[in-house]
């Protein structure tokens, strides 16, 4: 899988969690701290970057998938 591009459209940025999630439903592992760090490690640098000041004073990992989603 490609990386997330920060500049892409809604509509790309829907596409790509859809697309994360199918990819993890092929990982036997489903508890949501690896959902988190997979997806965090799928996301690319510049990303995460956005992420991390986003989630201020909190780091990424310690987020619930359905919160960086949002």
């Amino acid at each position: 899988m490609e990386k997330l591009d920060i500049h892409s459209t809604s509509e790309t940025f829907e596409d790509y969690f859809e697309r994360f999630e199918i990819w993890a439903m092929t990982k036997e592992e489903d508890e949501d701290l690896n959902i988190v760090a997979h997806f965090l490690t799928f996301i690319g640098k510049e990303s995460y970057s956005l992420l991390r000041t986003l989630a201020m004073p909190e780091k990424p990992i310690s987020l619930p998938y359905t919160t960086l989603k949002e």
